[in-house]
């Protein structure tokens, strides 16, 4: 069967801009049939119409298609179910009573995206039904809709069903009750990694400023081993809390510094998004230390460098006791010029230091400099370039020479 009028199916997507259609049972019953269809567009437009069908006819013949072998239109149905709304949400849940576990929690997962806080009652008694994975997705549902009067139902599976722990976690963490951040600060140091993980997730993405003194003390008692997960959510709330980032402590700092060293990149990442809240000499030369590997480090070493009181001196300094290589350090020091973060008295001096050390990169770096230098068009750099005119590497010099008659 074909039609004359084909739009593709997005759950979600139509109820705002077509109304709802009135049906005969076999109009009803063709597009029921033509879920099935072979033809994608066949199946796409009777999704459509049934969609913006209020029937009961047709609720009542997408709950049963929900059972269906075919996974396909199981998953078509349930999509069309969740974008009736209110027309399906009571018959939906029905289901959660069915003696099938498969149905219980399939008809959960349909009401987590449907209108169906009120009916939260019914889903925070499946909090501890006798099949594991419908207590996850009640768990998951009554955090999707935001059912905050059960979250003591919620909290009370975190002790009665270890499975459930990260879920509870991630629901508590959304729903943001002041009672419940000892327990997932408590969490971050679960022997479970899973669990510690989760924890660190739920504060960074929903925990306030107020979190940050819990997190801090956890911090100090924590073991090494979960302190990456700890300071992961610091950072996490400091980001989210600009406001917060003043109640940092320099112990914090230092375990920052330290993570920079840690085998797994993503830690290390976390601890050059924090250590850029410590505009001082200490988190700089931590972060040069480490540059020239990673662009996220990089980025996060000149936004601090540019932060401090004395950028050039801090850099050159770093640079005469080997904390940061020689080209590391080149390139920052072009990078603070274009950010105008040196004031215009200095600019000499920092060309001084660039042509000093410019004779020591490789060619390729060179080359890429003097581009950078050529850009800039700041007059103090210019010795920098005549100087590049007569490398010994002819590619350099053959370059330095054009840019200069470019120029």
């Amino acid at each position: 069967m074909s039609y004359d009028v084909y739009e593709p199916f997005e759950p979600g997507g139509w109820g705002d801009c077509e109304a709802a259609v009135e049906a005969s049972p076999e109009q009803i019953g063709q597009w029921l049939s033509d879920l099935s269809d072979p033809n994608a567009g066949v199946r796409e437009e009777a999704a459509r119409r049934l969609s913006l069908c209020t029937d009961t006819e047709a609720v009542q013949g997408l709950l049963d298609r929900l059972a269906a072998e075919d996974v396909g239109l199981s998953s078509r149905a349930g999509d069309i179910l969740v974008q009736m709304g209110y027309a399906a949400v009571d018959a939906v849940s029905e289901l959660v009573e069915s003696p099938s576990g498969h149905i219980r929690k399939l008809a959960i997962d349909l009401l987590a995206l449907m209108p169906a806080h009120h009916l939260s009652d019914r889903l925070a008694r499946r909090v501890m039904d006798e099949a594991g994975n419908v207590r996850l997705a009640a768990i998951d549902a009554l955090g999707a809709l935001n059912a905050v009067e059960h979250a003591d139902v919620v909290r009370e599976a975190f002790y009665m069903d270890p499975p459930a722990r990260p879920h509870v976690l991630g629901v508590l963490g959304r729903m943001g009750r002041p009672e419940d951040l000892p327990l997932l600060v408590n969490a971050l140091t679960d022997e479970d990694p899973v669990v510690s993980l989760c924890a660190a997730e739920a504060l960074a993405a929903d925990g306030g400023p107020d979190v940050l003194g819990l997190l801090s003390a956890k911090l100090e008692e924590s073991d090494p081993m979960a302190r990456p997960i700890v300071l992961q959510a610091v950072v996490g709330v400091c980001e989210r809390h600009p406001e917060a980032r003043g109640r940092l402590t320099l112990v914090v700092r230092d375990e920052l510094l330290g993570m920079l060293d840690d085998p797994d990149e993503d830690y290390r990442r976390v601890a050059a998004r924090g250590l850029r809240f410590f505009a001082d000499e200490a988190s700089v030369q931590g972060l040069l230390a480490h540059s020239g590997n990673d662009d996220l480090i990089d980025m996060a070493a000149l936004e601090v460098l540019s932060a401090v009181s004395s950028p050039l001196d801090v850099l050159v300094v770093s640079h005469a006791e080997g904390i940061v290589t020689t080209q590391a350090a080149l390139t920052f020091a072009l990078a603070l010029l274009a950010k105008r973060t040196i004031s215009t008295e200095r600019y000499g001096e920092a060309a001084d230091f660039i042509g000093l050390h410019f004779g020591s990169l490789d060619a390729e770096t060179k080359l890429s400099m003097l581009s950078v230098i050529s850009r800039l068009g700041i007059e103090e750099l210019n010795p920098a370039l005549e100087a590049a005119a007569s490398d010994a590497d002819p590619t350099v010099s053959s370059y330095a020479c054009d840019l200069i008659q470019g120029g």
